[in-house]
């Protein structure tokens, strides 16, 4: 299963897929929209881009890691997802993972995200 990092801040998402040829460069999406309302909005949008990026690198079984711990308990149906505009990307999400053979997505620590540190080093430590 091939491991794929998200992370975001008001202004862009990062993806990173290490061990994949070509994909172990972390990828930038600006957001048109930026700065964004909410950073969880940002969150889900980095779990989509990261589907979006395995796909064009044609992975089939992927575990996408994110910090975001209100995000994966969400998408993973151990929290409730209380607000319309969250509930919409939730299940975004839920049916892009479906597009796999197999989709997990995980959460880990700030400190293990390899595109938070990304991230980090763009916006100068202090991620907004």
């Amino acid at each position: 299963m091939n491991i794929v990092y998200c992370d975001s801040s008001f202004k862009e998402a990062c993806v990173v897929i290490p061990n994949v040829i070509g994909a172990e460069f972390p990828c930038l999406l600006l957001y048109p929209d930026a700065p964004l309302k909410s950073p969880n909005v940002g969150e889900y949008r980095a779990v989509l881009f990261a589907m979006k990026r395995a796909h064009v690198f044609s992975l089939k079984e992927i575990r996408i890691l994110s910090d975001s711990q209100l995000v994966v308990r969400q998408v993973n149906g151990e929290n409730k997802c209380k607000h319309a505009h969250l509930v919409a990307l939730r299940d975004e999400v839920r049916a892009a993972m479906k597009t796999f053979i197999q989709c997990e997505l995980e959460w880990i620590s700030r400190e293990e995200n390899l595109a938070g540190k990304v991230l980090e080093k763009r916006l100068g430590k202090t991620r907004q």
